[in-house]
């Protein structure tokens, strides 16, 4: 997996969000954050991580591998 199907797939089993709601929620402009989940950047500012983190509560590895 990569960055972006673990962000998917932490949205999708954690929340009933769509793309632009999380955005929102984590503070992350949704251009942004759809591009998280193409996988069309391939690392995220660590303040990011860091709110993607708190807000699913789960691990770096989680999002990261």
């Amino acid at each position: 997996m990569n960055i972006g199907e673990n962000l998917q797939k932490l949205r999708l089993t954690k929340t009933n969000l769509t793309q632009k709601e999380l955005s929102k929620e984590l503070g992350i402009p949704y251009s942004t954050y759809v591009k998280y989940e193409q996988g069309n950047i391939k690392t995220i500012e660590t303040t990011r991580l860091e709110k993607i983190k708190e807000y699913f509560n789960c691990s770096y590895d989680d999002i990261l591998k």
